[in-house]
């Protein structure tokens, strides 16, 4: 089942920080479509292997942001016939119901998942980067997804 995860929150809370360690992170056998040298914002599509090996497509974009290449890029996943996309999003308005309407219109299953977060940013007192937690977590979820 193809599957969309909007990972919302509200602005400076760390989905595009966390997404860009996704895509750092994330097993991609073949890159198609490779990250823009953009330091922040960015798309990158690529093939995983499912546990079948199977080829699979997994689009990754960052921008949930309005006004800006939210719309854009996860139209590009779409195109790519991604089987699961992950996308930022803020946590209500336009960013949101607007990926959630492209998910849905295309035939994807939309989840929605949210960073791990508080009050004093990413890292926790011990050094462990939440950032990274999320990237290995929602690894996990996209590669339960492609089941």
């Amino acid at each position: 089942m193809k599957t969309m995860i909007l990972v919302w929150g509200a602005s400076e809370r760390g989905k595009s920080q966390s997404i860009k360690r996704l895509a750092q992170a994330f097993p991609f056998e073949t890159v198609i479509k490779p990250w823009q040298d953009d330091d922040y914002d960015s798309y990158v599509i690529g093939m995983v292997k499912d546990e079948e090996g199977k080829d699979r497509i997994v689009g990754l974009e960052n921008q949930g942001d309005p006004n800006y290449h939210q719309e854009e890029w996860i139209q590009a996943c779409i195109d790519a016939n991604c089987d699961v996309i992950v996308a930022a999003c803020r946590s209500y308005g336009k960013t949101k119901t607007d990926a959630y309407q492209m998910g849905h219109d295309n035939g994807y299953y939309v989840v929605e998942a949210s960073t791990l977060f508080h009050e004093d940013g990413p890292t926790l007192p011990n050094g462990i980067d939440l950032r990274d937690v999320f990237a290995e977590k929602m690894t996990q979820v996209i590669m339960r997804c492609l089941k």
